[in-house]
């Protein structure tokens, strides 16, 4: 990903860890906002390996990924889409998180329940991350940059 000097902002604080992992989802969905151009490439091809191995750290990669992840999209959509990602991603989930039917039902090969936990309460952080961030913008509305929601 790349993006233009002057489009370039510093990190929302919010995003967890050292890498602020889905942050080209919010640099994206900025500059979208902003009115600005963003370009697919249709012929490029990222491939991101899975890892099989659940250790604490891969555990502690996922929590942030995926609190990072739900606080990026709830911050940009509206109400409608926020209402319906958290309703999917909490009961199906999607291909980096465990839903809880998924959990319950469908567990793939490696699963684990340490896994389940993992996805569920950092999808649920990032929710209660975005919502303590809202409040706290509309205590002080002086201070936080207007934020628009994407249609």
């Amino acid at each position: 990903m790349s993006i233009r000097r002057d489009l370039f902002r510093p990190l929302d604080a919010c995003l967890l860890g050292p890498v602020a992992y889905r942050y080209e989802i919010a640099a994206g969905l900025r500059v979208l906002r902003d009115g600005s151009r963003v370009i697919y490439e249709p012929e490029l091809i990222v491939y991101h390996h899975a890892t099989s191995d659940l250790s604490e750290y891969n555990l502690a990669v996922a929590r942030v990924v995926n609190h990072n992840q739900t606080y990026v999209l709830l911050k940009h959509l509206n109400l409608a889409r926020r209402a319906t990602f958290l309703l999917y991603t909490l009961t199906v989930g999607d291909r980096g998180t465990m839903g809880t039917a998924r959990a319950l039902f469908g567990a793939r090969p490696g699963d684990t329940f340490s896994l389940a936990r993992a996805n569920l309460g950092s999808t649920l952080a990032g929710a209660h991350t975005f919502w303590r961030a809202r409040r706290r913008a509309a205590l002080r509305p002086q201070f936080m940059p207007p934020t628009g929601e994407l249609r």
